[in-house]
């Protein structure tokens, strides 16, 4: 059944400790959180660590997890005697598995228990529990992990189905490798499904009409929505006609979504109806929700710098990475030619 504001015992009181709640990035806190359990979405998503008020540290610990395993597995050092089952058990799996699934089994793991220590991570799921909502959590890769808030069973097995789908659809893609695509799409290739981006857009309460859009862009020559999206706004670079002038964020209600245009109703009205929630809860998260809403909107328009920077930076990789194959063939032919 769908979480109420009533049943989640939601008012000033409970606003005024979620907005001095250290452990929860402000626009998760009403976005992937209170929306949910508002009925503006079914579901709201989380990132980690990367949408974790302390990330870089969750980062860090993680990396130097993640060095020591490899360095047990591998037998270098010497480690007190309380990680002996440690060592045994990496070396184990140094042995039996591929080495870039083991590499990715010890990424997994260490992600995994640096998480479970972290308070910020904790924050989270204490909220959604004192907040009524559900928890679905999903491995993104090695190194990154999904969380679902969500309120209702029907979106539980949505999520089921979703997970079910990328799956397939990576074990798919590895066998059918298309370097030529953006390398995006090369570690997440359900992007570019229409049937796994629709189911997911249904999920996260996205309106019909932009997730056709955003299924549109990528079946077409726009790999990235958010260019189109930054055009019709009028931002130079790429992307669609530019709009009218919107004197409002509405659409662009919660972040990492890209409506369908700027003035979009249905966003539009997701938007608004978001916000008179949440100023109805308190004030003082009406006023939060709007100011996020103009990020989100500026995220957009700062797309296509910060793309065109990433595109630039993964072509330079790539070029020296062709550099050094093309350099490491000529000193190749050149030996062969010196052999009498």
């Amino acid at each position: 059944m769908r979480a109420t504001k009533e049943a989640a015992g939601l008012g000033f009181e409970t606003a005024t400790r979620l907005l001095n709640e250290s452990g929860i990035a402000a626009r998760v806190l009403w976005e992937s959180l209170l929306l949910p359990v508002l009925g503006i979405r079914p579901a709201g998503a989380l990132h980690l660590p990367g949408e974790l008020p302390d990330a870089g540290e969750v980062a860090r610990s993680t990396g130097q997890l993640f060095t020591e395993r490899v360095n047990l597995g591998s037998g270098h050092g010497t480690f007190p005697a309380r990680l002996f089952l440690d060592k045994v058990l990496f070396s184990a799996y140094r042995l039996v598995l591929p080495p870039a699934v083991y590499r990715s089994k010890l990424a997994e793991m260490s992600l995994n228990d640096t998480l479970r220590d972290a308070p910020s991570y904790r924050a989270h799921l204490d909220w959604a529990k004192a907040l009524g909502l559900h928890v679905y959590q999903v491995s993104a890769r090695a190194n990154a992990r999904e969380i679902f808030f969500y309120t209702s069973h029907s979106t539980k097995r949505d999520l089921d189905k979703a997970t079910a789908l990328r799956h397939r659809i990576r074990r798919r893609s590895l066998r059918q490798l298309d370097t030529t695509k953006v390398r995006t799409f090369m570690v997440y290739p359900e992007e570019m499904s229409p049937e796994y981006v629709g189911l997911m857009g249904k999920i996260l309460g996205y309106p019909d009409c932009c997730i056709a859009a955003y299924i549109r862009d990528r079946r077409g020559d726009i790999f990235y929505p958010e260019l189109r999206a930054a055009g019709q706004l009028g931002v130079k670079g790429d992307g669609g006609q530019p709009t009218p002038t919107v004197d409002h964020p509405y659409a662009y209600f919660v972040r990492n979504f890209v409506p369908c245009r700027p003035d979009c109703p249905e966003a539009t009205a997701l938007g608004r109806k978001a916000a008179s929630a949440l100023q109805e809860m308190d004030p003082r998260l009406g006023r939060a929700y709007l100011d996020g809403l103009l990020r989100n909107r500026g995220a957009i328009e700062r797309a296509p710098t910060l793309i065109a920077r990433r595109e630039k930076a993964i072509a330079l990789h790539l070029g020296r990475a062709a550099e050094q194959e093309q350099a490491e063939k000529t000193t190749a032919a050149d030996t062969e030619e010196e052999k009498p």
